[in-house]
């Protein structure tokens, strides 16, 4: 309708002229004014329609009509501002603003939905161009598709857009219809039957540039409580679906899809796609305070089964134990039934929530302590009153017996080791000796229990305390007793991994840290005078056995299992050599000598220190001797038990004595122990009291950084 400046609008209805919006003009006020204030009317009430999208566009603003400037548009203020001449508006003016008017402004609410629409168009058109790569690469396998098989045959259905709508309409349901055959077609369908129309779209879950779909995000689920949950029952299969644990925390949620995809068949690519984008999701989430005690969970699962790196030095894991148990304790899950003391909202906990908070407080103390075993550093862990409440006989009594054990390893890091890398006399190395029998007498009575996990837990700890023999003087009456003890306990532990009907593939790192380490105790044992009293040769077949499973429990190429496996290896062959090389020239060995090739340099890693020990010997002595490619290239084609000539040539220890010259032995070769002490190479700058790396040496030497720090190796 086109209004007169110089009416009152007669034809307007009563309503409209009681209405607040459609004042009447005042007598006094110019034509002018008139015809401003109805313009500024019509305005805002087409911009008011134009928000709300109900009516229809912009109208087209007549020659000479009065503009607010964009700044006072976007505030709904009244704009004094003169085009002709320009002349800036006064509020403009007064904040310094910049005072313009653009034709296709838009108020930045419309703005940042537009944006986002924007966004969800360019999602959409990345995810049908995915489907379309897979569906063209399926084509081009000589795969039939039979889309509209008996397609006319079908009844229309009802409520059916494309049978009731004009061309457009159609159109978009021809679209929806072809894009609901490609995601059939990623999802593994059959769709070789009738094809109806798409339901509404399932959420897809977004990690980075990783889309997962339901499906298959109910497969890793699937995946992960077969064979992972086992080993630490963080969640409950009966009640935490994975839509349940998303909306409690997605760090949880990527986290157990993460562990799951580290062997998954569907998908072998998964892991190292998600690999980047989840340890951002780590570093945010340990960046700030834990809301949660879900956060907390995650954390347990992350250390249990860490990312995959190819160096010590950049394993996160026992950090992020430290994390998770200050996270735990600034929860209050050490105090699981008073979580209003460490929180500033009023909180109200069911009896469940309660449950839960101690289970989750008990499997810290759990993970906490295995980390501490594996990495060879005192434990963190808070056995205080409030674990008391897991019963044997009830809801927990798994995790009863789980504590029973860890705090056996925890009383042998603080009685047995903490004392021994101190120095002992006489009588307290006797006493030693009695505490470590009354601690494996305890470890037996918790291995009466028949359960394959349990068992297995119980040798490990039982591997941690029979290590303490390196620490032992060789000339002590009960020395070659407890060599027994090592040599049995480190057997009937690699024989328990082999025996739990679980996949080594899914073993916890935890438990791989102790294969190594009872491989590295037949390493030194097969190779010394113990060999003697011993079945060589079985020894032999379960070391190698152990090198093979480690190989296996690998998730990336150049990983540490697949980088250790090979030291080791390497290792194994260089010793056969050296003792076979000592008989052919002399008719005896080193090691004929009790405990001179059984001598650590090393004893500050507790029971881990075996392994360090190991790992030092091998760069200085083996590293580039006997293959000539770098470790990460040795890996891709590792040593192996029939790259040995001298396999099963021996009988309990005993070599023939021609079977290497003498010239073939390698240089700077000597006893297990004895190659020299730890010096700084001349006036080195560089002190290991200002390098946190000296407490880690695989990463040191694995890495290669030992030559480039100037460091080296003196003798002694």
């Amino acid at each position: 309708m086109d209004f007169k400046h110089d009416t009152l609008l007669p034809d307007l209805d009563p309503l409209d002229q009681l209405s607040p919006t459609q004042s009447v003009t005042p007598a006094k006020l110019s034509r002018k004014r008139k015809h401003s204030t109805y313009t500024e009317h019509n305005s805002d009430d087409d911009q008011h329609h134009d928000h709300d999208g109900f009516g229809p566009s912009r109208r087209q603003r007549p020659p000479g009509a009065k503009r607010a400037c964009n700044q006072c548009r976007q505030q709904k203020l009244k704009c004094n501002v003169s085009e002709d001449p320009w002349r800036d508006c006064d509020r403009c003016t007064k904040h310094s603003l910049r005072c313009e008017i653009t034709a296709d402004f838009k108020r930045i609410g419309k703005r940042s939905q537009q944006a986002e629409l924007e966004k969800t168009n360019r999602l959409l058109a990345d995810q049908v161009q995915q489907l379309s790569r897979e569906l063209a690469v399926y084509r081009s396998r000589g795969a039939e598709f039979e889309l509209y098989k008996d397609y006319s045959h079908r009844a229309p259905i009802e409520h059916d857009p494309a049978l009731t709508s004009g061309p457009q309409s159609m159109a978009q349901a021809d679209e929806s219809h072809d894009a609901a055959l490609l995601l059939n077609l990623k999802q593994g369908h059959d769709i070789s039957g009738p094809v109806g129309r798409a339901g509404p779209a399932i959420p897809q879950r977004k990690l980075g540039e990783v889309y997962l779909h339901p499906e298959t995000i109910q497969q890793l689920w699937d995946e992960y409580y077969n064979n992972y949950h086992i080993f630490l029952p963080v969640l409950d299969p009966e009640v935490d679906t994975p839509d349940l644990i998303f909306d409690h925390s997605e760090f949880l949620f990527w986290t157990v899809i993460f562990i799951a995809s580290r062997h998954f068949q569907q998908d072998a690519t998964l892991l190292l796609r998600l690999l980047p984008a989840y340890k951002d999701m780590i570093n945010e989430t340990i960046s700030r305070p834990p809301t949660n005690h879900f956060i907390v969970k995650a954390l347990c699962l992350t250390c249990y089964w860490p990312p995959p790196v190819s160096s010590t030095t950049a394993d996160m894991t026992f950090t992020w134990s430290g994390t998770m148990m200050k996270f735990a304790m600034q929860l209050g899950l050490h105090r699981p039934s008073h979580a209003m003391d460490f929180s500033r909202t009023r909180v109200q906990l069911r009896e469940e929530d309660i449950h839960d908070r101690l289970k989750t407080w008990a499997i810290c103390n759990l993970v906490a302590q295995n980390i501490s075993t594996g990495y060879g550093q005192p434990p963190e862990t808070v056995y205080d009153s409030t674990l008391t409440a897991i019963q044997p006989n009830g809801k927990y009594a798994h995790l009863h017996t789980r504590l029973e054990i860890e705090k056996l390893a925890n009383k042998i890091a603080m009685e047995i080791y903490s004392t021994k890398q101190q120095g002992l006399a006489g009588m307290e190395e006797n006493h030693i000796n009695i505490r470590a029998n009354i601690i494996a007498q305890e470890l037996a009575n918790i291995n009466d229990i028949i359960n394959p996990i349990t068992h297995l837990y119980t040798a490990a700890v039982n591997v941690h305390l029979r290590l303490f023999v390196f620490f032992d003087d060789p000339a002590s009456p009960p020395y070659q007793l407890n060599l027994n003890e090592l040599y049995n306990a480190a057997s009937e532990f690699l024989k328990a991994t082999f025996n739990t009907g679980v996949s080594l593939q899914h073993m916890p790192n935890y438990i791989y840290q102790m294969m190594l380490a009872a491989a590295v105790a037949l390493l030194k044992l097969l190779h010394s005078f113990f060999a003697e009293f011993v079945d060589r040769e079985g020894g032999e077949d379960l070391f190698w056995e152990t090198i093979k499973a480690i190989r296996e429990m690998s998730v990336k190429t150049n990983d540490l299992p697949q980088r250790l496996a090979e030291v080791f290896a390497q290792m194994w062959q260089v010793d056969t050599e050296r003792l076979e090389s000592e008989v052919a020239s002399n008719g005896t060995k080193s090691s004929d000598v009790p405990g001179a090739s059984l001598t650590l340099k090393r004893r500050n890693r507790m029971s881990m220190s075996l392994v360090f020990d190991s790992i030092w010997r091998w760069k200085d002595e083996i590293d580039g001797k006997l293959r000539a490619e770098k470790l990460e290239t040795a890996v891709q084609n590792p040593t192996s038990p029939q790259a040995s000539q001298h396999r099963h040539s021996f009988s309990n220890g005993r070599r023939p004595s021609n079977m290497m010259d003498e010239n073939t032995t390698l240089p700077g070769m000597t006893s297990f122990g004895g190659f020299g002490g730890l010096t700084l190479g001349g006036t080195n700058d560089l002190a290991y009291a200002n390098s946190y790396e000296f407490f880690d040496p695989v990463g040191w030497y694995l890495d290669g950084l030992f030559e480039s720090s100037g460091m080296g190796y003196g003798t002694a």
